[in-house]
This record gives C-alpha cells, sequence and structure tokens, in this order.
C-alpha cells in the first residue's frame, strides 16, 4: 500500500497555516491519525505501508508518532555537478555528445527528474546523430528549455520593460507556440506568483515551498518568489482579472487572439509596480 503525501501534511509550515484557517472537512490533524501507530502493530504480515513523499524533516509529526515501528529511506535528488555528472556519463554511454553548456541547461531545467533527463537525452541523441549538442539544441527541443522563455516574459513584465517583454513574446510566436498555450503558460505563471507570495508571506522556505508550488525545480521556485516579491497581492489580483478579461476577449470573438495577448503584455508590463 503506498500512501503519496500524508506525511507532508504534518510538517512544521503546514501545521502553522492549518491553525491558521478555519477548520474543514477531511483529515488534517494528527489526532486524527493517532491510531495509525498501532494499527502498525496488527497490520497483517503480508502488507507492505509506504508512506512516500518529499523532503521531510525529523519534526515532522507525524513521522515522530511512528517512531520505533518505521523504517526511512531517503532519497535526495541530484543537484549542481553531481546532476551535471549524471547527464554528461549518460549521454556518452548512448554516444551523445552535450557541450558543457547543454549539460548545465538540461541540469538547470530538469529539477533533478532523472525519468525526465533520461527521455530527454535519448532525444537529443537522436536527433543529433554524431553532432554535438549545444544549449540552442537544448533550448529548441527540451520542453521544459522552452517553456523556461516565459520566466523572461514574466520577469521582463514584472521589472517593466514593455519592449523586452513584447520582443520575448514575439520570440514565443516565431517558435510556433499557440497563441492559447502562451495565455495558459502566463495564467499558471500568474497563478503560482499568487500562491508563492501567500506562502512566502506565511513563513514557508525551501523544499517546502518548491512543494507547496508543485515543482521540484530550484529555478522555478527561485524565479517565482523573485516575482513575486516584487507585488501586493492586491496588485496580483489585478493582473490575474487582466489576464481573465484577455482570455474572455479571445473567447468571445471580441479580439483577435494575438492582438489580445500583445494587449495584455503590454499593458501589464506598462502597470508594473517598479516601472522606472
Amino acid at each position: 500500500v503506498v500512501v503519496e503525501g500524508l506525511l507532508g501534511r504534518f510538517g512544521e509550515a503546514q501545521q502553522r497555516r492549518a491553525a491558521r484557517r478555519p477548520a474543514r472537512s477531511g483529515p488534517k490533524t494528527l489526532a486524527e491519525w493517532a491510531d495509525l501507530a498501532d494499527y502498525l502493530d496488527v497490520m497483517p504480515a503480508a502488507t507492505v505501508l509506504i508512506l512516500r513523499d518529499g523532503p521531510i524533516t525529523p519534526a515532522n509529526a507525524l513521522l515522530k508518532s511512528l517512531s520505533g515501528k518505521v523504517k526511512g529511506r531517503n532519497f535526495p535528488s541530484m543537484r549542481g555537478r553531481e546532476l551535471q555528472a549524471w547527464i554528461t556519463t549518460r549521454a556518452r554511454e548512448i554516444g551523445a555528445k552535450l557541450t558543457p553548456k547543454a549539460v548545465a541547461l538540461l541540469a538547470e531545467f530538469s529539477g533533478g527528474d532523472l525519468r525526465l533527463l533520461e527521455q530527454e537525452v535519448q532525444k537529443l541523441a537522436l536527433y543529433a546523430g554524431d553532432n554535438d549538442i549545444d544549449d540552442e539544441t537544448v533550448r529548441g527541443l527540451v520542453n521544459s528549455a522552452r517553456e523556461a522563455v516565459i520566466f523572461d516574459l514574466v520577469d521582463a513584465v514584472v521589472e517593466g520593460r514593455q519592449a523586452v517583454a513584447m520582443r520575448t513574446l514575439e520570440l514565443l510566436i516565431s517558435q510556433s507556440e499557440p497563441i492559447p498555450r502562451i495565455l495558459t503558460m502566463l495564467a499558471r505563471q500568474v497563478r503560482m506568483l499568487v500562491q508563492a507570495k501567500s506562502l512566502t508571506e506565511a513563513g514557508v522556505q525551501g523544499s517546502d515551498l518548491g512543494a507547496a508550488l508543485g515543482t521540484g525545480s530550484d529555478f522555478v521556485v527561485r524565479k517565482t518568489t523573485q516575482q513575486a516579491r516584487v507585488y501586493q497581492m492586491p496588485q496580483l489580483r489585478a493582473l490575474y482579472q487582466r489576464l481573465l478579461d484577455t482570455d474572455l476577449a479571445i473567447k468571445t470573438g471580441e479580439l483577435p487572439d494575438r492582438l489580445a495577448v500583445e494587449l495584455f503584455v503590454a499593458e501589464a508590463a506598462a502597470s508594473a509596480p517598479n516601472r522606472s
């Protein structure tokens, strides 16, 4: 029996947030799981219970209640040079020749997901054949690297660099990204900005923040928190409303899709909090 995410509910940050929220239905408090430790003593021998989660600290309340009755195994994600070394070795094993910049880019955007990296390296190897694989090839073929352009777009919008924002939008369009997908990517990032603002104000940090945002990528967590720091929550709500208005204008035929998204980017950058 594999249970996903149960331990994560009882981290220190999650418990602080739960204490501030109104009571809701569903298991939230440690008391509601108090019988789990006793049940482990009578669980059938043929059953193996696995509690699978992201980063968990020894202070986790549920983990402490199960002390002495469970075995813990830690499988840390590779990061930095260790991850780059893994990519280089795996590429060499299948005959792919990645430049150092290509390796660094893959490591940056993978979030340490080795299964994803294996697929991407295989794809790059099939595409390049005997040719070297550089960072531009990675940007063109690897989905996570291509999607990183959206961070460049949001950066430009947040910093009020209207001309750069428009050029970055044009780059996405020139790469054959459909307008609805660009709008979806923008909506996802604005939603993450709202989440990051709320979570950081609640004191959530580090790996807990990444888990709450639904990403294992240090790059995504770092960029999102940096961008959210610029805004106040009412400004983020206004940005989200402007995005909704853009979506409605497209779906009701009020504006052509490309013009609508161009107007959104231009207006959002013009009203950015730190526009000089």
